[in-house]
């Protein structure tokens, strides 16, 4: 039993330690974590900004058939039509 209470303590201990650290580094504007309130537009912003990307993947791959069902071929590697094969 007094194993378990010293393995207690050593983890309320840490816990501190770990809380102390994070509201000093806070205090240094690394991070929000309790006393100070994140901005939202943050969020927003990073979550247009993976609408973005995805929009791009969406757009790239509508153009890449297109180009596909345009000239029958699949597009070669460097996106232009692929050679005939050699026979």
């Amino acid at each position: 039993m007094p194993k378990l209470l010293i393995w207690g303590l050593v983890a309320v201990a840490a816990l501190v330690v770990i809380d102390r650290l994070l509201l000093w580094m806070e205090s240094r504007n690394w991070i929000y974590y309790r006393r100070t309130k994140g901005r939202r537009g943050g969020v927003v912003y990073h979550t247009l900004e993976i609408h973005r990307v995805i929009e791009h993947v969406i757009e790239a791959e509508y153009h890449e058939e297109q180009e596909q069902d345009e000239s029958g071929d699949p597009p070669g590697p460097d996106g232009e039509d692929a050679a005939p094969p050699d026979n």
